[in-house]
């Protein structure tokens, strides 16, 4: 069974472009990892909405491991933290996997 993370963020709305800059890097090469199944990236679509969200699937726990040890998410954190002002983040299983 795979692991999903949705991680919400709620961005200031001077920094939104900035953000899915950053974020779309960091989805392109989370994607090349071992274990990623898919890694996306959703902005809300409604007008001054400063939401986006992240669906991220990996193989399992530990290639989702591998990621958060190995990959550039707390170099990336760096740059988004101050743009920011919240964040939750949702793990999980993906039930059902349509082929």
């Amino acid at each position: 069974m795979s692991i999903a993370l949705i991680v919400e963020f709620s961005v200031k709305p001077e920094h939104l472009d900035a953000f899915l800059s950053v974020m779309k890097t960091h989805a392109e090469a989370s994607q090349q990892e071992p274990g990623c199944v898919q890694f996306k990236i959703i902005a809300a679509s409604a007008a001054m909405d400063g939401r986006v969200f992240l669906f991220e699937e990996w193989r399992d726990q530990e290639a989702l491991d591998w990621h958060l040890k190995h990959s550039k998410l707390n170099d990336t954190r760096k740059q988004y933290d101050p743009w920011i002002f919240n964040r939750h983040i949702v793990h999980g299983h993906v039930v059902n996997n349509p082929s």
